[in-house]
């Protein structure tokens, strides 16, 4: 599938701190959410999983101030495809939507939340699991096996890496790669956003992070593309 590059403008409702315990919606409930013309989605509170490694940092990004919302809880147009991630997720969610992905993306979320999100789905978890994560914490190997067991190994799942100038960085991107490494070929992928978006500075906002339009168009398209070329 492919992109235009438009994107809708939008603008921020809230934020939550890295080092609050976080609550996050099930699939299929009601507050909390970007409407869409087409879609009406809903979503209910439930805590974030038990069992989950915590994140060791406790710095959150600022989220960029023309997202929509902070949450975004919507169902798919085809019941394939599911991404999970935090505000750079929120910021793509029109274009990933348009490609037919489920979003469940919420502003400063951290990875140690992704077991329990994609659990609660229970059966009616898609073929392909998007994981975003990462950008206001630390990424641990329990967390990233944990979602990939959670997803179950009929689903495919994929590890989108971070690009965010912050001390984690790098150690989250050498985390999911050898999480990637550690299962079969076809049942993980790594989505390189880090790599696809070094050297180019028109793709982000001023904080290095947070995506522009054309950033925003360019993080979709490649995550969409991957699941187009391994997501059967």
């Amino acid at each position: 599938m492919h992109f235009s590059a438009c994107l809708l403008g939008v603008s921020l409702l809230g934020v939550a701190p890295a080092s609050a315990t976080t609550t996050e919606p099930t699939p299929a409930a009601s507050t909390s959410t970007t409407t869409s013309p087409t879609t009406s989605p809903t979503a209910t509170p439930v805590t974030s999983d038990p069992t989950a490694t915590p994140s060791t940092s406790s710095e959150a990004v600022p989220p960029p101030t023309d997202l929509e919302a902070a949450t975004i809880i919507a169902r798919p147009a085809s019941g394939t495809r599911l991404a999970v991630g935090d505000s750079l997720m929120v910021g793509a969610g029109p274009l990933m939507r348009r490609a037919g992905f489920a979003i469940h993306a919420k502003v400063g979320r951290q990875f140690s939340t992704a077991p329990g999100i994609v659990r609660s789905y229970g059966r009616a978890l898609p073929r392909n699991v998007v994981i975003e994560l990462g950008t206001n914490g630390t990424v641990t190997l329990a967390a990233c096996r944990a979602v990939v067991h959670a997803a179950g190994a009929k689903r495919r799942v994929f590890l989108v890496t971070n690009r965010v100038p912050r001390s984690w960085q790098d150690s989250n991107n050498a985390t999911l790669a050898a999480c990637d490494r550690s299962f079969p070929k076809a049942r993980v992928h790594l989505v390189d956003w880090h790599g696809a978006s070094a050297g180019r500075p028109e793709w982000f906002a001023a904080d290095g992070i947070h995506t522009s339009a054309a950033g925003r168009a360019a993080f979709a398209r490649l995550i969409d593309r991957a699941v187009d070329r391994y997501g059967h």
